[in-house]
């Protein structure tokens, strides 16, 4: 029996580990690019401009408030109450938005919160991360 010269069984079973080789670096590099993607982001204490009570004239938030401090936030959900919880954590990053903080908090049982806001400087207001329509800003002490 004569082979045809095109088949060769060894030659197969190589190319196609070759294949395999080749999906399984392509595979690393992208799982490994993609670790690395995103902007930096750094652990930082709580900014002194970020420091005190802010709200927003937007429909629906007018009575709401947001009160930052170096160690506390409280959440203001109506005209009279009002939740504080701890912070735990503060980071920094920048991305084409902005500078944008994320403050981790925790209340008293231990469940674990976070919002994410962009702050603008100049002009002294932030909108947060899934409400950009929406600007804060900060209250006169």
């Amino acid at each position: 029996m004569v082979l045809a010269p095109s088949f060769n069984p060894g030659m197969r079973y190589n190319r196609m580990r070759w294949h395999k080789q080749i999906i399984i670096v392509a595979l690393l590099g992208a799982a490994a690019g993609a670790s690395g993607c995103g902007p930096p982001v750094n652990e930082v204490p709580l900014p002194a401009a970020l420091l005190g009570r802010w709200t927003t004239t937007s429909p629906g938030y007018a009575d709401r408030f947001f009160e930052l401090s170096a160690s506390n936030i409280v959440l203001g959900t109506g005209a009279r109450t009002a939740e504080r919880y701890r912070i735990t954590r503060v980071l920094q990053a920048q991305d084409d938005e902005g500078v944008l903080y994320t403050v981790e908090y925790t209340d008293s049982l231990r469940t674990d919160y976070a919002m994410s806001f962009y702050f603008d400087a100049g002009r002294g207001s932030l909108r947060f991360k899934n409400q950009l329509q929406m600007t804060w800003q900060k209250a006169a002490s």
